[in-house]
């Protein structure tokens, strides 16, 4: 019989995709791209691939800081100087003798591709969340030049594609990119996730969660009777979904929607009114949660529709630290066991300052 309580959090259970190692293993690409939204397990197939099969890799966590084409070229000649010692150096030494304003993406890419000649024939530069750089003409022309003119190989972890990622260069075999329909889990994986007890319902899931790897491993932590009423089910897994969204939201988010929830019917006005500060401004992290129409007529379904909005000018930063909040939860999913790589690497800012 299923529950219709909240599901609880059990051991996360991380399968190898052998599937798509295959696809990594059988391509000659010098570039290969993995590419889909948060909670595809981007990373941990990232990880496991370099690691297997004999292979190195100089890892670098992109971030927003990571637009500036200095602090890019640093922190990448920094991770490559563990396969290449001292291919760091010369780039360093231009670093100090130029202004800011005269960094110039493509003589920095130059310059660090000629120390990266001796690039082993076995190593991957992995770059993961390389979104975070998309469309910052600069840095994404540094990756480019580099790429181009240095015999390095590199993995990229990403929601979306690189502007320089032509057409042709997919057509060509040059670059190989594993994009989210690749990346969606299909019935045997997903029934690997689930382990003996939830197996069965894996097809189910499967089409249910269209293949998202995060889902299906919410499904597998979580204690959902999968082999019981599917109603029931998919209750508890939605609960359980949830209950870890609003935890990972920061404590004026959760104030905001705690007070939307009184109201029995929600529109713009009234969630302005609600959640106006004193000086009558409404609240950057707007979050509106509501049942869909489609999911109203349908008693065996239940979505999350959530819109972030902001009405005054002060409201960007706001909104897009409410937005970070929920993609972070579910990047922490596709992250979690390279936890360690991030925290090990020492901040852009501090490269900057401590190493020019």
């Amino acid at each position: 019989m299923g529950t219709t309580g909240t599901a609880r959090l059990q051991r996360r259970r991380i399968i190898e995709r052998r599937r798509l190692e295959a696809l990594l293993d059988a391509s000659k690409a010098p570039v290969k791209l993995l590419v889909a939204p948060a909670g595809y397990g981007k990373t941990t197939l990232a990880e496991h691939w370099v690691e297997s099969g004999g292979r190195r890799g100089a890892w670098f966590v992109v971030r927003r800081s990571s637009r500036d084409v200095a602090a890019l070229a640093l922190s990448v000649a920094r991770v490559s100087s563990s396969l290449v010692p001292g291919c760091d150096e010369r780039l360093r030494e231009h670093l100090r003798a130029v202004s800011a304003a005269a960094e110039s993406p493509d003589t920095l890419a130059e310059l660090l591709g000629e120390d990266l000649g001796g690039w082993p024939a076995d190593a991957w530069l992995v770059l993961d969340q390389y979104h975070e750089i998309a469309g910052a003409r600069d840095a994404e022309r540094f990756i480019e030049t580099l790429v181009s003119a240095s015999p390095i190989q590199a993995l990229i972890a990403t929601r979306q594609r690189p502007s320089w990622v032509t057409t042709r260069a997919l057509l060509y075999g040059d670059v190989l990119e594993l994009n989210q329909v690749a990346l969606a889990m299909d019935s045997s994986e997903a029934a690997e996730v689930l382990g003996d007890e939830g197996a069965g319902a894996a097809s189910g899931l499967v089409a249910l969660a269209g293949g998202w790897p995060a889902v299906i491993g919410m499904a597998a932590v979580s204690s959902a009777d999968l082999a019981g009423d599917w109603v029931e089910a998919s209750e508890a897994l939605y609960r359980f979904f949830a209950e870890e969204v609003f935890e990972a939201l920061g404590d004026e988010v959760q104030e905001g929607l705690a007070i939307l929830s009184l109201a029995p019917v929600l529109d713009r006005d009234l969630a302005s009114a609600l959640l106006a500060d004193d000086a009558d401004a409404v609240i950057a992290r707007r979050w509106c949660w509501r049942q869909s129409a489609a999911s109203a007529a349908n008693d065996s379904s239940t979505d999350i529709l959530v819109t972030v909005e902001g009405h005054h000018d002060t409201a960007s930063e706001d909104v897009a630290r409410a937005v970070d909040d929920l993609e972070g939860f579910l990047d922490d999913v596709d992250r979690a066991d390279h936890a360690g790589a991030e925290a090990a690497q020492p901040r852009d800012e501090e490269l900057l300052d401590a190493d020019l």
